[in-house]
């Protein structure tokens, strides 16, 4: 994944839309949004072989996938879905605890861990926005991430 671009975000996850936009965006580092700790990465019961396994299955979607009229992520979309799951593994970071296609075409990734809740949500094949609320917390850190090619 050449390099990526991070924009870090910090709001209250109370009141409106938990992903509404800041105007004031700060830049931080991948490490400092998500809620792992140092034991969740290295050991994790968790493959991320399966994780792409389930992406290649969401790759072949078809519209009304979920019988409410949902349209399929497109394969564009996957494949920089599978691109950023390599990217993760090779970071050293454990595999979400969840994939799931969503209503609106795009691609979730989730983590749930004692430290918190971290969700990745590929929106393109080159972006997507990382949301993390630590436990005990009323904020919610969000990083867009750019692939550079």
């Amino acid at each position: 994944m050449g390099g990526t671009i991070m924009m870090a975000i910090t709001r209250s996850a109370s009141g409106a839309s938990a992903y509404s936009r800041s105007a004031c965006p700060t830049f931080s580092s991948w490490d400092d949004a998500i809620a792992f700790s140092a034991d969740e990465r290295e050991s994790s019961g968790r493959s991320w072989s399966a994780i792409i396994d389930e992406l290649l299955r969401i790759r072949r979607l078809e519209d009304d996938w979920d019988g409410e009229g949902s349209e399929a992520p497109h394969p564009a979309l996957v494949d920089g879905a599978i691109t950023l799951a390599q990217y993760l593994r090779a970071k050293g970071n454990p595999p979400p605890d969840r994939v799931h296609a969503s209503v609106n075409a795009t691609i979730y990734l989730e983590w749930h861990t004692p430290l918190g809740y971290t969700e990745i949500e590929v929106v393109s094949p080159l972006e997507a926005e990382l949301r993390s609320v630590r436990k005990g917390s009323t904020d919610t850190e969000v990083l867009y991430l750019t692939r550079q090619s």
